[in-house]
């Protein structure tokens, strides 16, 4: 009798450690979508930028980094296959000439991990050391996570579509957390 409630305290005590810890990193995911940051190029032209799709936002955040002359090349990753280059053109109509010369889309990756690698051989094919990797603020740790795997020998910076925390639905911010445990623990036991 006495064994069975030492196991329950245990077990209990399992339990809320899980919990704490849980929200602990959940409050450093939140830290890191929050924590104010100055994005400044320091006039530096990077090779490329790369947009992750999903969002909104994050295409045209991509085409202004080009059209700015932040970066030369555009690449966006995660196009689904049924979507054609011309249709994208009739979304940023004046941006014709650019998706001529300097866009290129991915229509291979259909997640976040496949975006980083998709991505990283893109790079390496056309010889770019240097990208500005665009994604929506609550899904930029993760990806962070996901392009450390490959982008060790180039220089990235990572910047948000946009910051509409305010306007983040908290489920989605749980989703994608979840999504960020699972890639941490993934990475931490080498997979």
């Amino acid at each position: 009798m006495m064994l069975d409630k030492i196991k329950n305290k245990k077990v209990v005590l399992i339990i809320i450690l899980l919990i704490l810890i849980f929200f602990i990193y959940f409050t450093y995911y939140l830290y890191q979508i929050l924590a104010p940051k100055k994005i400044s190029f320091n006039n530096k032209i990077y090779d490329a930028a790369i947009v992750l799709t999903g969002d909104q936002y994050r295409i045209q955040r991509g085409i202004d980094l080009v059209k700015d002359g932040v970066t030369n090349k555009l690449l966006i990753s995660g196009v689904n296959k049924a979507i054609s280059q011309t249709s994208i053109m009739t979304e940023f109509p004046d941006t014709k000439d650019l998706f001529i010369c300097c866009i290129d889309l991915d229509t291979i990756s259909t997640n976040t991990f496949e975006n980083a690698r998709e991505s990283y051989l893109w790079t390496r094919n056309n010889n770019i050391n240097s990208a500005i990797i665009v994604s929506s603020h609550y899904h930029l740790p993760r990806v962070k996570l996901e392009f450390s795997r490959f982008f060790k020998d180039k220089t990235t910076i990572f910047i948000p579509a946009n910051n509409n925390f305010k306007k983040t639905p908290f489920k989605k911010l749980l989703i994608e957390y979840i999504k960020y445990l699972r890639t941490s623990s993934s990475i931490l036991i080498g997979l």
